[in-house]
């Protein structure tokens, strides 16, 4: 998808990422928004996901062609938390987890993933999966005694014209949505169809709000980076599977982060190699 290599393992002291969202869409179980049918599967997440509420029955999120998408309708559902900020958001046609700005990294966030997907797979016949997506969305706050210090953390490529001094106005807004497709080879030779990816990247005034589980509002106006891959396809409800192409479609997705930061964007961000 990206002609980058695969950087070193590294780490960010100051992260902008706010939300990190994996999701997968299944046929619908319909015993799966009621009491009895999820009360078996919450046995099996309680090991990891011990908190269990009702979900929000007004909106869902959809990783898909156009981004994430709020959508809004009755969606009979569960949440599923634990004391470190992962949620389970369960409905009867998708599994969705999400992790805030407490995200630690892709390993710990990849072995949930897997007991997520064997929990309900062992509890629920599910023969196929309809989509995978991911999507890690970044917020960048500027320095409060520099509104232009977004312009420095970022490679040029990445801020295009409204970062220049052409501009001799004040910017109010900026958005740019790339979308791509790869090839099914390589890395990506096993994946059902093409991957895609929705790369959005801008400067969002404050009070705008992101579309996320839960959205996300901008307090203050900031750069954001939004990350969106996915695959959409009919493919077994594999447990290994789907958790090797969600990481295949993180490594693409750190390849791009780590290549769009400037070396004062680096430094910001306290960017170390483990």
């Amino acid at each position: 998808m990206f002609d980058l290599p695969e950087p070193a393992p590294y780490r960010l002291a100051r992260p902008p990422l706010v939300q990190a969202l994996v999701q997968v869409r299944y046929p619908v179980v319909a015993s799966l928004g009621t009491v009895a049918g999820i009360a078996p599967l919450q046995e099996r997440l309680r090991e990891h996901l011990p908190y269990m509420e009702q979900a929000s029955s007004n909106m869902s999120v959809q990783l898909g062609p156009s981004g994430a998408v709020i959508e809004s309708g009755p969606q009979d559902g569960w949440q599923f938390s634990d004391e470190d900020g992962h949620k389970l958001v369960l409905t009867p046609g998708a599994l969705n987890l999400v992790i805030d700005q407490r995200y630690k990294g892709v390993r710990e966030f990849a072995n949930l993933l897997s007991f997520c997907l064997s929990a309900i797979s062992s509890t629920v016949p599910l023969a196929r999966c309809n989509r995978l997506g991911v999507r890690y969305l970044s917020v960048a706050e500027p320095l409060p005694e520099n509104e232009f210090s977004w312009i420095d953390w970022f490679r040029p490529e990445i801020l295009g014209w409204s970062s220049s001094p052409i501009l001799n106005a004040r910017l109010d807004a900026a958005v740019n949505r790339v979308q791509i497709k790869a090839g099914q080879e390589g890395e990506f030779e096993n994946f059902p169809a093409a991957a895609q990816g929705l790369v959005t990247t801008g400067w969002f005034p404050s009070g705008a709000v992101i579309s996320g589980l839960p959205p996300v509002p901008v307090t203050s106006p900031s750069y954001v980076l939004d990350l969106d891959f996915f695959v959409e396809a009919s493919q077994s409800f594999s447990v290994d599977g789907l958790v090797d192409q969600f990481k295949i479609l993180h490594s693409q997705m750190d390849r791009f982060f780590y290549w769009s930061l400037s070396e004062k964007g680096a430094e910001h961000f306290g960017l170390e190699e483990k």
